[in-house]
């Protein structure tokens, strides 16, 4: 029989039993997931919480400002009752001007909100180019979209306002320098220099550049004639700038009066080529009616 063993021994052994380590590692990690849990689940309730009660504010504050402004209508259309009943024949007519000229002062025209007029007008005019023909049609388009082409072409349903004091008259003016401020804009130095007037209106400046352009037509279609005439592909760098200085000659031949029509313009594109795009231009040549310009141009491009 083994002789007794001292108590410290046995206590000893018993805090170094499997039973005693398993103990001491899972209780508190039980714990530990408990106390997360019971963390969480009061974390969860405080913000339930705090959105019940900004849901609520935000209610209140909603029907507040519903009865105000109903509170707000109600007294506005009693007092525009009042004012009604209250008010003369002759001071409803004047209220009744004054709204429409503070009316007409706030109407916001369509003109108004274009800040760059080269966005839509990309050719800057210029005498040496002789490019009107494109840039008036690009104009006429412009200020067609924006209900303002009476200003620089004759209407007989829009005319000036005649009194000089009228809301009517400040508002076309205002329109009418909108639109001169485009001309200047979109021409040359030299063509701005040549045209700028003291107090002159946007029709009378388009009619000044309308002059220059289409004067002397005669002499100016004998030049433009020539040019088209001698007009071969070997002076250009490539078959579209070719084509692009033909299409312009013909366009400036139309301006002054000499139109070339697409028979013409085909046939002269074919006479300027080369001998490397005689295959190309036999083709069009033999075709019976001859294609269009751009449908020619296309082809010459492929070639």
């Amino acid at each position: 029989m083994p002789p007794p063993q001292p108590l410290r021994f046995l206590q000893k052994r018993r805090r170094s039993s499997p039973f005693a380590l398993h103990h001491r590692r899972t209780v508190p990690h039980v714990l530990l997931q408990s106390k997360q849990q019971r963390t969480y689940s009061h974390a969860r309730s405080l913000v339930r919480a705090v959105i019940r009660s900004a849901t609520h504010h935000v209610l209140c504050s909603c029907n507040f400002l519903r009865h105000a402004m109903s509170e707000f209508d109600h007294n506005d259309n009693n007092n525009n009752d009042k004012n009604n009943n209250s008010a003369t024949p002759d001071s409803g007519k004047m209220k009744h001007t004054s709204s429409s000229s503070a009316s007409l002062k706030n109407n916001f025209h369509a003109a108004f909100a274009v800040s760059n007029i080269k966005n839509h007008i990309p050719i800057v005019l210029e005498m040496e180019k002789d490019q009107y023909n494109t840039w008036a049609k690009l104009f006429l388009i412009h200020a067609h979209s924006h209900w303002i082409l009476h200003h620089i072409v004759p209407s007989k349903d829009n005319t000036t306002p005649t009194d000089t004091s009228s809301a009517e008259f400040e508002h076309w003016t205002t329109l009418d320098s909108a639109v001169l401020q485009w001309i200047y804009s979109t021409i040359s130095t030299d063509l701005l220099t040549t045209i700028l007037e003291p107090d002159s209106a946007a029709m009378e400046a388009w009619n000044r550049l309308a002059d220059i352009f289409q004067d002397n037509q005669n002499a100016r279609a004998v030049t433009f004639e020539q040019e088209f005439s001698n007009t071969h592909m070997e002076d250009f760098l490539n078959v579209s700038a070719y084509c692009q200085r033909l299409k312009m000659l013909s366009d400036q031949l139309r301006n002054v009066g000499s139109p070339v029509i697409n028979h013409r313009l085909v046939l002269q594109l074919i006479s300027g080529l080369p001998e490397a795009y005689c295959s190309v231009a036999t083709l069009i040549s033999q075709s019976n009616p001859l294609p269009a310009f751009y449908q020619a141009h296309s082809m010459l491009t492929l070639e």
